[in-house]
């Protein structure tokens, strides 16, 4: 088949129909993302669990997905290369980017706690400084460049540019085969660990395991998720290029479908890890705003809880906690401390 690759409308090849099918399911699975970013925000935010870093990571994750869900919803048949047009790709640009290091982070935090056991939490700044600097480099150097354009129903890096590859495909690629290889290794030593732990009892990593199955566990589920969103719109693009006068709309519907989806997804894992969910009721949250509006301050919080547990998490436990005598003696902690102090109460009355 010959076409005119340069000047190749996608809607006009595969027909109006599909094409406004392909907007619209990009567009609800951008909504649905959006839902499922802003339900973990709040839930952070509202149960003060932002106190803990590995919280943080998701809520900033959280954050840049949000975000990154706006320009899905800017979809058009045949779009012109105009400001508009130009606006939502550099978004998508700058947005795409950042949700990727920010999975990154995870993985690399999360390896770097079980692996190593090095507390990254003093890592946080320079977390902030990659996640949302680099993206901004990648964002401006095809607008510089004048590539950004029509690619498709939306806006993009024009699909004749190489920088398409150079700027997001093979970076995404690499990334995905580290975070794979990362995971591999993380999981490797989970298994050991929970292997050397079978049939003993050592006080001394009774917090370990806790931490281990509320925070790693589910921490490893969001980068899993992005490699899942992430497969289908990889092998459309190396399609189109490959085939460019040859589209396979089902590669381009899966595309719409999953890209915009991490939101939902993660959305999903956060209720369902450490039984978040079952424990959401109108009490729950009636006393959590209630506490976020009115902090009280206690001199006393009963704990029971090992001190190592951060080194796995990455979290400072609350200055005043007393491994050994298991208990907060006696010292007043504001609202902030309270909530870490009822979290961990959580954790331990789940186990």
């Amino acid at each position: 088949m010959s076409c005119n690759a340069e000047n190749y409308d996608l809607c006009l090849d595969i027909g109006e129909a599909k094409c406004n099918a392909l907007i619209w399911v990009r567009r609800l699975a951008a909504i649905l993302s959006m839902f499922g970013c802003v339900f973990i925000i709040c839930a952070i935010v509202l149960f003060q669990r932002h106190r803990n870093f590995s919280q943080r990571m998701i809520l900033f994750l959280s954050t840049a997905a949000l975000f990154d869900s706006i320009p899905f919803l800017m979809g058009r048949i045949h779009p012109d290369a105009d400001t508009a047009c130009i606006f939502q790709a550099f978004w998508m640009q700058y947005f795409d980017w950042s949700v990727l290091l920010w999975v990154c982070c995870v993985g690399f935090n999360l390896y770097v706690n079980v692996v190593h056991r090095i507390d990254t939490q003093k890592w946080e700044l320079y977390y902030h400084s990659v996640s949302w600097g680099w993206p901004m480099l990648m964002a401006v150097i095809p607008l510089g460049t004048n590539s950004y354009g029509p690619a498709g129903a939306w806006c993009w890096i024009d699909r004749n540019s190489w920088m398409r590859f150079a700027l997001w495909y093979v970076p995404l690629v690499i990334c995905i085969i580290g975070l794979i290889v990362l995971y591999s290794l993380l999981t490797y030593r989970v298994n050991r660990q929970i292997n050397e732990w079978q049939g003993t009892y050592n006080p001394e990593t009774e917090g370990e395991k806790l931490m281990l199955r509320k925070y790693i566990e589910p921490l490893r589920f969001y980068p899993v998720v992005y490699i899942l969103t992430a497969t289908f719109p990889v092998i459309n693009r190396i399609q189109n290029a490959a085939n460019p006068c040859d589209p396979v709309f089902a590669l381009f519907l899966l595309h719409s479908l999953s890209a915009p989806m991490m939101g939902m997804l993660n959305a999903v894992v956060y209720a369902r890890s450490g039984g978040f969910w079952k424990s959401l009721t109108w009490t729950a949250v009636k006393r959590a705003f209630q506490r976020l509006v009115h902090p009280q301050r206690v001199k006393e919080y009963p704990i029971d809880i090992d001190d190592d547990t951060n080194l796995i998490a990455g979290d400072r436990v609350p200055v005043g906690i007393n491994s050994s005598a298991g208990a907060m003696r006696g010292r007043e902690t504001d609202g902030s401390e309270r909530a870490l102090l009822d979290e961990t109460l959580d954790i331990a009355d789940e186990a």
